[in-house]
């Protein structure tokens, strides 16, 4: 019988305040090299924008954040974060040209940045202090936004947030015949941003429904990311009832398996030894 999992109830909660930067890699466009946000940030405060090319808010907002950079990119750091969800270097370079933009361009390759903030969507605003605290965090890029900004650049103390605000799902994938990594907005998304995307979440759901129909144990990861409860119960109706659906709640498993592209569909000898 079909069931949903919340990963979030397994786990303490991991609300964080203050986490230093340093661990965090990227990977920079320019030269593919592995840094780190604090090698990034410098002792400036750091303003980070996480983006996808196909994210349509994201897009809207990049004449913006290139207009913040102009105004504030001798008084913070700026690092436009791409999350590596189906986008490669030439996508993301079709962006920096496009909208001309003038700051640090980089890739959470290694997802380090999206679990460590709770990533739910795209876009993100993240703006941290001298010291590597988080000091402001919205997806809308506003006036409130402009403020915060005008604070930082004014070295105007702001008040300290959690760094993530949900707990870590699990890193280790139940054992199955198939795993199909996947999101509730696959298909409808993408439709007209990504068609052959769209197309190959299509198959490969009903691929996977047809392994059900044989008897083979199958599960569906969802990502957790522009989702909620209420997606993942119309979603799972379109799967064999004997598909489990798990909803990867703090992007550990996405991580764990280093899921660059969806839909992506493992066999039991490619997981069940992670």
């Amino acid at each position: 019988m079909k069931y949903i999992l919340l990963l979030t109830f397994t786990f303490v909660s991991w609300f964080i305040h203050a986490t230093p930067l340093h661990n965090i890699q990227l990977k920079e466009l320019q030269g593919g090299t592995s840094v780190s946000l604090a090698q990034l940030q410098g002792a400036k405060p750091l303003y980070v924008k996480m983006w996808a090319s196909w994210c349509s808010p994201c897009m809207q907002q990049m004449p913006k954040l290139q207009q913040h950079y102009q105004d504030f990119g001798d008084k913070l750091a700026f690092v436009a974060v791409n999350i590596d969800l189906n986008d490669d270097a030439q996508a993301i370079n079709k962006v920096v040209e496009r909208f001309q933009l003038g700051m640090t361009i980089a890739q959470d390759e290694h997802k380090q940045l999206a679990t460590q903030v709770g990533l739910q969507g795209t876009p993100l605003h993240l703006l941290f202090n001298r010291q590597g605290q988080l000091v402001y965090r919205s997806h809308q890029s506003d006036e409130q936004l402009a403020q915060a900004l005008t604070a930082l650049a004014n070295a105007e103390p702001l008040p300290t947030k959690m760094l993530r605000e949900n707990n870590p799902s699990p890193t280790k994938l139940p054992l199955a015949d198939a795993v199909l990594f996947s999101a509730t907005w696959c298909e409808s998304y993408w439709q007209e941003r990504k068609a052959d995307t769209a197309r190959q979440c299509q198959a490969s759901r009903e691929r996977v429904n047809k392994l059900a129909e044989q008897g083979k144990k199958v599960v569906v990861v969802v990502s957790n990311l522009w989702t909620t409860p209420a997606d993942v119960q119309v979603f799972a109706q379109q799967f064999h009832p004997s598909i489990d659906i798990i909803i990867d709640n703090g992007g550990q498993l996405f991580k764990a398996y280093q899921i660059k592209a969806l839909p992506h569909l493992l066999h039991r000898n490619t997981h069940a030894a992670q």
